[in-house]
């Protein structure tokens, strides 16, 4: 190699001095050998010449034998055989300098190349390998642009040339070289000035960085990735102090990343809305070489709490010892809240459901009790009427009126919770209804409760019953009054309101548009937020037993969604309470006033018509017969409708009135009084009655304007009242309703 024949051409110069030294001695020896004896002179110097000869043909190891001769001859012996000595040492020690150089250059994963003129004078192995050669012999002679990529000639040779010119190496550059299969590799190149047997050259350290390239390309895909990244990234040493992030914990969290780098994570993103056992927890599964999964609360830069969701792992090296943790996250804040609105709207729904359910229920017991409770007061009346001569007896009927009464009350409240009771709508002005009720209302709650009526000028018009709402706001104030057991303040309010999205959105049942509020608050105990949900459950109560039904609340939510409003509560325990019930606005002018009725005429009389009653329980026929036929009515009677019409068809006469249940077996009333106008000719006269309303003579809980309807329980003279009135109709085609 370079090093050796370096080493070598410097022995060989120390060799030749000396011999030429010796060979100037050689006639001076010459002539001392003349001069001496043959003995004492010529064969020393002929070992010497020997000698000298010997070392001059590379035998580093020869000695003279002389140095024990005396004189000049013995002197110059032990001269030449120091220096030979010299020369044997510092050759071995090039020799092993050479062989080190070899080592270390042959060693090395960097290829070494030297070239001359452009051409390859020498390579190591590294060099063959880089090349793509079996061996460095078969790069020897190639031109070294042979292996540079036609995009990294001018910059080799731009490198080779400003070597030559300065003398120095050139910079480290990164170059696209082809191999000898003709693939292609990125190398690192420099390009340094020598002196190779004499002349200038080039010896080139080239690096195989395809390795290198790939992974620093694969690095930086992946870096990409990560701030692309919709998942907040972040990396933490051991003791969880953060060294990066990605862009989206900047965009998640507000910090940047030279605010959060070096900083211990708890102090950058606690919250305090989780424990630190937790948090304990957390550090110490992750330090056991475990992931963690989960949800935490954090907060970002600006105090905001958030709810993430992620997962958080160990980073271990070669050792198996935890280095670091990963940790990637998402923001689900919007999602729990999403999630929580919908648990209750589907809490709500399931509410509304079983309202209805219950009112479904709750409708077909009233209807069924209505018709018991209709022979009860009925027949009570009779007995009552004819007990005059018995104090005891009278006061027995009396008490079962009143009785039945209370239970007519109850079923009346059942039907309005269930929304079966029959609304008569007249377009109000919900200032006027709450003013006129003031001075009732006074008088219902104690001295120490303090009344404010706040109505909005102006109000618009809304269609409700006048008496329902009446109800409504009676119930609404009565209960108000007995959540302010010390006295307080009981407030009724009305204004013109406009529902939008984002109201109806998070207030199901509500509907967007213009609507009225009506709004009762007291600044009572207010309810327990477990009591909230059930307060409009018919038969629900926190009140001591025997001072409440449990059915105010309950018909107030059956009134409000019969009118085709919406009633909500807000209320927090010691802070009061407020009901906001909101009306659809109407485009019609006020048609009702808190006015007098009109005195009417005595309708109980009675008279001689005919009157066919229909009705399926018999106790209820049975009152309505001996009623009618005692006020002077040809009665004629059946519980089938079917039944009914032959008796219709073998009566051969006219028909005046139909008195008749809405729900028959096997036909309604609505059909019967039909089929027996068809049979007469003339329409009769038709007198709806029931326990609930149904959509074949009511429609949406309103009753149509042409309709005559008795709600049971009805009274005796209630009966006859209402069948005079119906008699006493002119005949125009149409079925009126009278209540």
């Amino acid at each position: 190699g370079s090093s050796q024949a370096v080493a070598y051409a410097g022995a060989n110069r120390i060799v030749r001095n000396h011999a030429l030294v010796l060979l100037l001695l050689a006639p001076y020896l010459v002539l001392l050998t003349k001069l001496g004896s043959d003995m004492l002179i010529r064969r020393p110097v002929r070992g010497l010449v020997a000698a000298a000869t010997a070392v001059r043909d590379g035998d580093l190891s020869v000695r003279t034998g002389l140095t024990g001769a005396g004189g000049e001859i013995g002197q110059l012996a032990q001269v030449f055989d120091s220096m030979a000595e010299t020369i044997e040492h510092r050759t071995a020690a090039a020799e092993q300098s050479e062989t080190r150089y070899r080592a270390l250059v042959e060693s090395t994963p960097n290829g070494i190349i030297v070239h001359q003129d452009g051409r390859i004078i020498f390579a190591n192995e590294a060099a063959a390998r880089i090349g793509g050669a079996p061996a460095p012999a078969d790069l020897m002679g190639r031109s070294v642009m042979e292996f540079v990529h036609p995009d990294s000639l001018e910059i080799a040779r731009h490198n080779i040339e400003e070597a030559y010119r300065t003398g120095e190496p050139s910079e480290m550059t990164e170059e696209r070289f082809v191999r000898l299969d003709g693939t292609e590799i990125d190398v690192e190149v420099v390009a340094i000035p020598l002196i190779f047997e004499g002349r200038p050259a080039i010896s080139t350290i080239v690096t195989d960085v395809t390795d290198r390239r790939q992974a620093l390309d694969e690095l930086l895909q992946l870096r990409k990735a990560v701030d692309a990244s919709g998942e907040v990234i972040f990396l933490t040493d051991r003791d969880g102090l953060i060294t990066f992030i990605n862009p989206q914990f900047t965009q998640t969290y507000g910090f940047t990343a030279a605010e959060v780098v070096g900083k211990e994570t708890a102090r950058v993103l606690k919250s305090g809305a989780m424990k630190d056992e937790d948090y304990a927890y957390f550090w110490q599964t992750l330090l056991d070489k475990r992931i963690v999964k989960g949800e935490l609360v954090n907060k970002t830069k600006d105090g905001r709490v958030l709810t993430v969701e992620g997962s958080a792992n160990p980073i271990v090296n070669e050792r198996d010892e935890v280095v670091g943790f990963l940790a990637i996250q998402r923001d689900i804040t919007d999602l729990r809240l999403a999630e929580e609105a919908l648990r209750e709207s589907q809490e709500r729904a399931h509410g509304a459901q079983r309202m209805e359910a219950v009112g479904q229920l709750a409708g077909g017991v009233a209807h069924d009790f209505n018709n018991l409770l209709t022979a009860i007061i009925g027949f009570a009346e009779i007995g009552q009427a004819r007990s005059k001569g018995d104090p005891a007896l009278d006061e027995a009927f009396r008490e079962i009126r009143a009785s039945a009464d209370r239970a007519a009350a109850l079923t009346r409240q059942l039907l309005a919770f269930s929304r079966k009771q029959p609304l008569q709508p007249r377009v109000v002005d919900l200032n006027v209804i709450a003013e006129s009720i003031s001075g009732l209302l006074r008088r219902l709650i104690r001295e120490d409760v303090e009344l404010a009526l706040r109505c909005q000028s102006g109000l618009r018009p809304v269609a409700v019953d006048p008496g329902q709402i009446e109800q409504l706001i009676t119930n609404l104030a009565v209960n108000a009054r007995d959540a302010m057991p010390g006295g307080e303040k009981l407030t009724i309010e009305t204004a013109n309101v406009e529902l939008g999205e984002d109201f109806t959105t998070t207030h199901p049942g509500a509907a967007p548009g213009p609507h009225v509020m009506l709004a009762v608050s007291d600044t009572g105990t207010g309810i327990d937020p477990k009591v909230l949900p059930h307060i409009f459950e018919p038969f629900f109560t926190t009140k001591e037993h025997g001072k409440g039904t449990g059915l105010g609340l309950s018909t107030v939510y059956g009134v409000v969604k019969q009118s085709g409003g919406s009633i909500y509560v807000y209320s927090e325990p010691d802070q009061g309470t407020i009901f906001k019930v909101y009306f659809p606005v109407v485009d019609r002018p006020v048609d009702w006033a808190p006015e007098g009725r009109p005195a009417q005429k005595d309708r109980t009389v009675g008279g001689h018509e005919t009157i066919l009653v229909v009705e399926d329980e018999p106790a209820v026929r049975a009152l309505a017969v001996r009623v009618l036929e005692g006020a002077g009515y040809t009665v004629l009677h059946e519980g089938d409708p079917t039944e009914a019409l032959k008796l219709y068809d073998a009566h051969g006469g006219t028909i005046h009135l139909l008195l008749t249940d809405v729900v028959l077996p096997g036909m309604s009333g609505k059909v019967l009084a039909d089929t027996i106008s068809a049979k007469q000719g003339v329409r009769p006269r038709v007198l709806f009655m029931s326990g609930y309303t149904h959509d074949a003579i009511v429609h949406g809980g309103r009753l149509d304007a042409s309709v005559n309807f008795l709600e049971k329980p009805f009274t005796r003279l209630g009966l006859l009242d209402k069948v005079r009135g119906v008699l006493d109709q002119p005949i125009d085609g149409q079925i009126s309703l009278l209540i």
